[in-house]
């Protein structure tokens, strides 16, 4: 199946094999109990099938980024034995970085170092709301239209935005 590569498809987890070809990314979208966006693993599709990355992200009741996370595992790199494997986490109290933490290993766990085995840093530019990630992506009125909700949980709640750097 081939179309256009910013319409939502949603397969049933059961229907692998109805994935559509040329998917750039898979999402994974987690609701509470009013059927709001709270948890979303993002997964982009790598054609040359020499890397994989998985981005986790927790959204607070606000809408704000509460914790980023994500693993990657390469060929493409000369880091000791592949596949290299690196992970990173960045952590909100929804106005300001409160941790970041990082890791690089090569394929039996063995720590590399960033000089010898530069893989990618975690981003300076996180979305700093569930709307935010939402809208860049271009799934904001495909969720909409599926009932699911970006607007933040808590009444009067709003998202704040992330202070200049």
């Amino acid at each position: 199946m081939r179309g256009d590569p910013n319409r939502l498809v949603r397969i049933p987890a059961a229907t692998r094999p109805a994935w559509p070809e040329d998917m750039l990314s898979a999402y994974v979208i987690l609701l509470d109990g009013n059927g709001r966006a709270r948890f979303v693993r993002e997964v982009p599709v790598s054609v040359s099938g020499d890397w994989y990355i998985e981005d986790d992200w927790l959204f607070a009741d606000s809408g704000n980024t509460l914790a980023v996370q994500r693993h990657r595992s390469t060929f493409a790199a000369d880091c000791g034995e592949l596949p290299a494997r690196e992970s990173w986490a960045v952590f909100y109290d929804g106005r300001r970085l409160i941790a970041r933490d990082q890791a690089l290993t090569d394929a039996k766990g063995v720590k590399q170092l960033p000089e010898r085995c530069p893989l990618m840093p975690a981003p300076q530019d996180i979305d700093a709301t569930l709307g935010d990630f939402l809208e860049r992506r271009g799934l904001a009125a495909a969720l909409r239209d599926a009932g699911i909700s970006s607007a933040p949980a808590v009444p009067g709640a709003h998202a704040a935005p992330r202070p200049s750097r």
